[in-house]
């Protein structure tokens, strides 16, 4: 049965897609390779969620394989498939389905996409702050945006903070303001780990750590009165 798979011809019937479809909801990896891709040869509707999971799970020639079909599927431009995706149970089909919309640009996308800040996953959230950054000129974008600087994961909360500046929001200024001036928070925390990263420490030898140590001291301290 697997075998005939892999042709996933496009002739084949509707109760046989929806047998493979179900099949590519597996958590075996050597199934899910074997369905996604057999019925992304058909270009078959049920083989995107399967192709997406590849894509995210598997790796190698078979993530290969899988980006080359999701590249020549018309449903990852569908505004109403991808919508509807967002409420998948695999994360990754979520999180593509966030940032197909992104792409897509289409203002109908913003209620969803607004539900998706509440996705469990962060990824899921981080995906959907970034699609939402294109519409932060409106007004319940925005509001949405500026709350969501105030809780939840540090990535997400810093992204709303640059789509917001991005799109200059005059409402989120106050926010923005009080975030940057934040010397013991969240973003205080982001500022440290990006100063360690560009200029780490350079890690002294023992005669080097003697000879610092000897300078130190021989610096004159403060004269007391």
């Amino acid at each position: 049965l697997l075998g005939d798979v892999v042709s996933a011809p496009a002739h084949s019937g509707p109760h046989t897609l929806d047998i493979f479809a179900r099949l590519g909801d597996t958590f075996d990896r050597s199934i899910l390779k074997v369905i996604g891709l057999g019925l992304g040869e058909g270009r078959a509707p049920e083989g995107l969620v399967p192709l997406v999971r590849i894509l995210d799970e598997c790796g190698g020639k078979p993530a290969d394989q899988a980006r080359h079909h999701l590249e020549h599927y018309p449903l990852v431009r569908d505004l109403d498939h991808l919508i509807a995706l967002l409420k998948n149970r695999w994360v990754s089909v979520r999180r593509f389905a966030a940032e197909g919309l992104r792409d897509l640009n289409d203002e109908r996308a913003v209620p969803p996409l607004m539900d998706a800040l509440a996705d469990a996953d962060v990824e899921v959230q981080l995906a959907a702050v970034v699609a939402l950054g294109r519409f932060a000129h409106r007004q319940d974008v925005a509001e949405r945006l500026i709350a969501a600087i105030e809780y939840g994961d540090l990535t997400v909360r810093q992204t709303a903070v640059e789509a917001l500046g991005q799109a200059k929001v005059e409402a989120a200024v106050p926010m923005l303001i009080r975030a940057l001036g934040d010397r013991k928070g969240w973003l205080a925390v982001r500022r440290r780990r990006l100063r360690e990263k560009l200029f780490k420490k350079k890690k002294l030898t023992p005669d080097e750590r003697m000879a610092a140590e000897r300078s130190a001291k021989a610096k004159p301290g403060r004269s007391r009165k």
